[in-house]
């Protein structure tokens, strides 16, 4: 199927998967998966429980190897995480700097350290913790502030691709809120793609150009959110759209809170264009 892109389609894609398959023994988790990311475009994979979304994920960035099919990246691909347990995923005896400047290493292996802290400080500053104590521990920062630390680690080596596994699953709805309009505002910031992970459609519609509706390890619907939410067709699509649909009326109204595409505390979704991200994908990328 050919889903509406937010980014070039002539542009060669960041990572390209031509007919993915993989199997856990028996178990077939990705069948004959295509997919195209292309540059600044962002992606949602949403799925039932075990349809095959993380096993997608972990695909795309090398961490699985499929069991047939091919996965090609652009030269000059960099990836970077962002999963789905803020707390879980910070070692608790490492302090801020320590945690944010880890994915360096891969990167470059002895980084001279003046650098290493100028990157660190870039990164905390563009999910806005710039005057964080570098010396400080996980246990000393909210929930909130981890799952911001967690984005900034993934932005630390300045990637063209950001993965994200739940992003905001284990977060209060406020906070969640608030995480998402930080990531609209970073990959605007930073023209990177997306490709994220997610069962509610409701919170990440806004965030995304285009949504992948997985069911049993295969892609069985690609296009825009609205039009997806608004006319469904696999079975899968319709439940999700339903679920979505029946959050969004019940969901108590909140007083209007800061400047922003939703206030805390109130549905994502509530306070953004039903037609995807706040800022077209050619926006103005960082400087390096």
């Amino acid at each position: 199927m050919n889903g509406a892109h937010g980014a070039n389609d002539s542009a060669e894609p960041v990572v390209r998967l031509q007919d993915v398959t993989v199997r856990y023994g028996k178990t077939l988790a990705l069948d004959g998966v295509t997919l195209d990311v292309r540059p600044a475009e962002r992606i949602a994979l949403v799925g039932d429980s075990g349809c095959g979304k993380t096993t997608l994920l972990s695909v795309v960035s090398g961490y699985r190897t499929p069991t047939a099919g091919t996965v090609q990246r652009r030269p000059g691909t960099r990836t970077g995480l962002l999963l789905q347990d803020p707390v879980a995923s910070l070692n608790p005896g490492w302090t801020l700097e320590q945690l944010v400047a880890e994915p360096l290493r891969d990167r470059t292996p002895r980084p001279d350290r003046a650098a290493r802290r100028a990157a660190v400080q870039r990164a905390l500053s563009e999910v806005r913790l710039g005057g964080l104590d570098l010396s400080r521990l996980p246990h000393e920062l909210s929930v909130g502030q981890c799952q911001r630390v967690a984005l900034a680690r993934a932005l630390v080596t300045d990637p063209t691709l950001l993965l994200a596994d739940e992003p905001t699953s284990a977060l209060d709805p406020s906070v969640a809120a608030g995480v998402l309009r930080l990531l609209d505002a970073v990959l605007t910031a930073t023209g990177a793609a997306l490709l994220v992970v997610s069962h509610d459609v409701l919170a990440v519609a806004p965030l995304v150009h285009r949504m992948l509706v997985i069911h049993g390890g295969r892609v069985v619907e690609d296009g825009r959110p609205d039009d997806l939410l608004a006319r469904p067709a696999h079975a899968t699509t319709r439940r999700l759209a339903d679920t979505a649909h029946r959050l969004a009326a019940t969901a108590p109204l909140a007083p209007a809170g800061p400047a922003g595409p939703a206030g805390p505390g109130q549905p994502v979704a509530a306070g953004w264009p039903a037609g995807g991200p706040t800022v077209a994908p050619s926006g103005p990328k960082r400087s390096t």
